[in-house]
């Protein structure tokens, strides 16, 4: 595989904020209007390589540690969430999945479309009455001569409706529990995938969640990530990199709101004075910005760890550190590159919530309007609380893994 030898990552991160804070702001509204990224944007953003961000250089990505990937989806977080669900696949759970447990005929056929936003992927996992048990899905894979043959129908399925290629999870062995849950391939395009509908939502335009059947869907046995059986754990790696990227993106909607606010409380005079001189205010907005500083810390903390624990490499210098957790086996002191992503995605999601529900507070009715961006942010937020596992299903594996950990057992831990 190819070695990058020369890469700028702050020039690459000054790349970002601009398109961030020229064309990705000023489309917001047809975002929304058009329910759509525009296509010139979303051929400038393959250009600069963010659709691969997390993707091997072999295969045409960037490479980028998972620190330097969340700086970046933190400032992709700052403008319309269309645009982070855009490239929030390729770079976290279809694509690291494939690139972690995809064959090598697989990651060659896939990854470098991915990495170029040539081919766009969605996970097929949700069904109606399997969310966070998915032990309960229906959707079955019966082995036959070729290969297996899917039926089952699949139920929120981030942006299912535009995607080129999907990872279906589905049983092979219904008696094994979650040991008999297979992830799959499938080619979206094929006849006996059904795009059933697009289910009307709070999501913001642009983000879609749609609803697929899957008609005795032949797939060859070349079709199936890792082994029979192995369906969790195969997504599972895919999922980490998932919830790091989605509470970056959230750290950047949090900034983004604070400073909506800010401006607002500078610019609005009651009482003879700006409201942000008034003290109720003032305090509101000082707790916004201590709690996304707060979240932005950990979530660059939760990158390091997990290049540490993934790659061996620390940051985009692999120098040598001193970090003081020689020799420490607390889970909490020296979280699991798995852990931490779930605490930082549990953490920067609620505090989304929080920071959109002060927000709107201070700007007023103004932002109770459609088409104001905090109004937008206030419902992107709230949908970052069931994205990538809800936050009470992450509470309970973190609890487990804590009180595993106190006894002395590694057991199978839901999510983590």
């Amino acid at each position: 595989m190819g070695q990058r030898t020369e890469f700028d990552f702050e020039h690459f991160l000054k790349q970002v904020r601009d398109l961030v804070a020229g064309p990705l702001l000023d489309a917001e509204a047809d975002i929304e209007m058009q329910d759509r990224v525009p296509d010139d944007l979303t051929e400038v953003m393959a250009e600069l390589g963010l659709f691969g961000l997390t993707l091997p250089i072999g295969y045409g990505g960037l490479g980028l540690s998972a620190q330097q990937s969340a700086l970046v989806m933190e400032q992709i977080g700052r403008v319309h969430s269309a645009v982070r669900g855009l490239l929030a696949a390729s770079n976290g759970i279809v694509g690291k999945t494939i690139e972690r447990h995809g064959t090598e005929a697989q990651r060659r056929s896939y990854l470098p479309g991915l990495a170029a936003g040539t081919i766009r992927s969605a996970l097929a996992a949700t069904e109606p009455q399997a969310g966070s048990d998915l032990t309960l899905m229906e959707t079955e894979a019966r082995r036959v001569e070729f290969g297996y043959e899917l039926s089952g129908r699949k139920y929120l399925v981030t942006n299912g409706d535009r995607a080129d290629v999907l990872v279906v999870l589905a049983q092979t062995d219904r008696v094994a529990g979650r040991r008999g849950l297979s992830a799959f391939l499938v080619d979206a395009a094929s006849e006996a995938v059904t795009v059933e509908v697009v289910q009307p939502s709070m999501a913001p335009g642009g983000y879609h969640l749609a609803e697929l059947r899957f008609s005795r869907c032949l797939v060859s046995a070349g079709s199936i990530l890792g082994q029979p059986g192995q369906g969790l754990d195969v997504l599972r790696s895919g999922l980490v990199w998932g919830r790091l990227l989605l509470a970056a993106g959230a750290v950047g909607m949090s900034t983004r709101l604070v400073e909506e606010a800010a401006r607002h409380a500078a610019s609005r005079v009651q009482g003879g004075k700006p409201i942000g001189l008034h003290q109720t205010v003032a305090n509101m907005l000082a707790d916004m910005a201590i709690e996304t500083a707060s979240v932005r810390h950990l979530v660059r903390h939760t990158g390091l760890v997990m290049d540490r624990e993934f790659s061996g490499r620390d940051g985009d210098n692999g120098r040598d550190r001193v970090d003081g957790n020689s020799g420490v086996k607390s889970v909490v002191e020296a979280p699991s590159g798995a852990v931490a992503s779930s605490i930082a995605k549990v953490a920067a999601s609620e505090a989304a919530c929080r920071v959109a529900d002060s927000a709107l507070q201070v700007c007023g009715g103004r932002a109770y309007l459609a088409g104001h961006p905090v109004e937008r942010m206030y419902r992107e937020a709230r949908l970052l609380r069931l994205a990538e596992g809800t936050s009470e299903m992450h509470r309970l594996s973190l609890g487990r893994a804590l009180m595993a950990h106190s006894e002395g057992i590694t057991p199978f831990v839901d999510g983590l």
